[in-house]
């Protein structure tokens, strides 16, 4: 007798009579079956079906695919919560629009091109325009995964692209080297109590939340040298929370201790909590929020006019533009900085860069001069040559002597301009 298929399980077959594959699956007992002209077509209905509860879907809505496709990335942990949460983010912007009502296969690229008209208005940072761009082409494409559209149109359209922003792009802005000196020294003589936390992001270029989630163990005095491993994230619901960095990334690093910075951590280390095993806490032991000194930051630089603007993260942008002055290689400030690839320092710091390159364009020319005054040596050398030659034709030839006096006299005055030369 043949064994009964449990509930959830499948099979999957090629029919010659239809010439098309059937995936199987049994529900309460019973077959069910979903065709395909290809193996996966089959394969993918059959996928819906159980990822709807045993439901046959014919319709979606753009939200419910954006949603459906940021569930399962976040069930199969190919996303954590902070990234979830930042997802679900952007799905609450989109929401604000008509077109995620609509149903996914009456979606036409006249309502696209709409839609990015309106984004575009709108003054939304680069960074929010090409998470929405990246959110809707995960629907779309899921909607083709599941059969109910063909393709996917915002790929494949030739007349339609990411819309640009309304908004100011701001650019990377450090503090100049004067500001720099002026904010140490003013920091002296008023001290603050986030003081030791502004001057780690100075003089070591960690985020934030990589500060603020360091813990004891992670200064090694005898290596010289900080770990990074953990940061300041966010669950899926918003709340701040300390978590470990996914060890494929290389936000996970270790830093030197220089000189300023190990006089920083012994510090914080005399006055940090005994109970905790953070570097930075606040009296119950916990993290403290970055809000905080982010926010202590901006009204300490505006009260004693230390530059326009100074925030946590242009300290750590005048870490790396101090590091490129100072003719650090860009490898080097990737791995300090903690970006996943060099393109993204190369990216960030584009205009420091090119300020850099501009002030080695004398340096580039003088060495050119150089190959340049060679060449005009090596020239002078073959002249001398050639001439040594005509004067041994001229004192052979059949001049007369009077001639011969002319030409090699002509001869010498050459030779003495190009020893002047």
């Amino acid at each position: 007798m043949a064994k009964r298929r449990a509930n959830g399980e499948g099979s999957l077959r090629f029919d010659e009579k239809t010439k098309k594959w059937i995936a199987t699956i049994t529900v309460d007992k019973k077959r069910k079956a979903f065709y395909g002209k290809t193996r996966q077509e089959a394969i993918n209905k059959r996928e819906t079906f159980k990822q709807f509860g045993g439901k046959t879907i014919k319709s979606l809505s753009l939200y419910d695919a954006i949603k459906k496709v940021i569930n399962f990335k976040f069930n199969e942990n190919k996303i954590g919560e902070n990234t979830y949460y930042t997802n679900m983010c952007t799905l609450k912007t989109i929401s604000a629009y008509d077109i995620v009502n609509k149903n996914i296969d009456n979606i036409t690229i006249l309502d696209l091109k709409d839609f990015f008209e309106k984004l575009s208005k709108k003054e939304y940072s680069s960074s929010t325009i090409k998470k929405i761009y990246s959110e809707l082409n995960y629907g779309l494409d899921y909607a083709v995964e599941i059969n109910l559209i063909q393709n996917n149109i915002l790929r494949n359209s030739p007349t339609i692209s990411k819309p640009k922003t309304a908004g100011k792009n701001e650019k990377v802005v450090a503090l100049e080297y004067t500001e720099q000196k002026n904010f140490i020294e003013v920091l002296k003589k008023n001290p603050h109590e986030y003081q030791e936390i502004w001057l780690l992001s100075m003089y070591t270029g960690m985020r934030i939340g990589e500060i603020m989630a360091l813990k004891k163990e992670n200064i090694n005095f005898d290596k010289k040298e900080i770990k990074i491993d953990r940061t300041i994230t966010r669950d899926r619901k918003g709340k701040s929370k300390i978590g470990y960095i996914p060890k494929n990334m290389q936000s996970i690093r270790y830093i030197p201790i220089t000189n300023q910075v190990y006089i920083i951590l012994k510090k914080l280390l005399k006055n940090s909590n005994n109970q905790s095993e953070l570097l930075i806490s606040n009296a119950k032991g916990d993290f403290i929020d970055p809000k905080l000194p982010y926010s202590s930051l901006k009204r300490y630089v505006e009260k004693y006019n230390i530059a326009k603007k100074c925030t946590l993260h242009m300290l750590r942008h005048t870490f790396a533009t101090r590091l490129f002055e100072n003719d650090v290689p860009t490898k080097v400030v990737q791995h300090l900085l903690g970006h996943t690839s060099i393109q993204t320092t190369l990216d960030t710091y584009t205009d420091v860069l090119k300020h850099h390159e501009e002030k080695y364009t004398d340096k580039i020319n003088h060495m050119f001069n150089e190959l340049n005054e060679i060449e005009e040596l090596d020239t002078n050398t073959l002249v001398r040559n050639e001439l040594f030659k005509i004067k041994d034709i001229v004192s052979n030839s059949h001049f007369t002597k009077k001639q011969k006096e002319l030409l090699l006299s002509d001869i010498l005055t050459i030779e003495n301009w190009l020893k002047l030369a």
